[in-house]
């Protein structure tokens, strides 16, 4: 499989900086007042603080770069040589860094958030194409058309003996009448059969998903151990 490529880039600290920032918001409260009185409620002041990691440093070329990470918990000082793991998805330019490598320290710190990493390993529209292949449509259509077929044959049949049995045509009677209202239990038969290829089709994007996110995590590891 080859759905990702890695970049490495190494070079030398400069300078590291974080940043916290508090935020403050309100929920709740409200009511109403009225002639005969009313109801107000306060509203709930809460916060939460985030916080910005930003890193410069420069590669051996001598150019200087930035980047920076909505993380508290990488340790770095001026001086330390790291190197920065970017993942690309197929071929696209735009990728996003997976891994920090502090070669100072010997620590790797994974600076992926969990919202990107399910992006980056979600099928996309050349793996869900393969989908189409578990029709969830016929599963519903072929036990209509075997209702129709029963109702033919039978309403058909039952024709022809109303006529040549005339002392047989209650029991045909009500024959013909069991196969059209025999329509509830096709219906069931048809909604039990889509299900069950929803439930394939969705297995098998989850198989796809597992294994895009192997492919990732294996590639991650070799290039760990490559710049470690």
């Amino acid at each position: 499989m080859n759905n990702f490529r890695l970049e490495t880039y190494t070079g030398t600290v400069l300078d590291s900086q974080k940043h916290t920032q508090s935020h403050v918001y309100s929920e709740g409260g409200g009511g109403y007042v009225g002639p005969n009185g009313g109801r107000v409620e306060a509203a709930t002041v809460k916060s939460y603080n985030t916080t910005r990691h930003d890193i410069f440093y420069r590669l051996p070329d001598g150019r200087e770069e930035h980047v920076y990470f909505p993380l508290d918990g990488i340790a770095l000082r001026n001086g330390n040589v790291i190197t920065l793991i970017a993942a690309f998805r197929g071929d696209s330019t735009s990728g996003h860094y997976v891994r920090l490598c502090n070669h100072d320290t010997g620590t790797v710190y994974n600076v992926l958030d969990d919202a990107t990493w399910r992006a980056m390993t979600a099928p996309d529209s050349t793996d869900l194409a393969s989908l189409k292949e578990i029709k969830t449509g016929y599963s519903f259509l072929i036990p209509l058309a075997i209702w129709l077929a029963l109702c033919l044959i039978t309403i058909s049949g039952g024709l022809y003996l109303y006529k040549q049995l005339p002392g047989s045509r209650e029991l045909i009677t009500k024959i013909c009448l069991y196969a059209i209202f025999s329509l509830p239990l096709f219906f069931i038969a048809a909604l039990l059969m889509v299900h069950g290829k929803s439930k394939k089709r969705q297995a098998a994007k989850q198989d796809m998903n597992n294994r895009l996110a192997d492919e990732l995590n294996g590639k991650i590891a070799a290039a760990v151990a490559t710049v470690g």
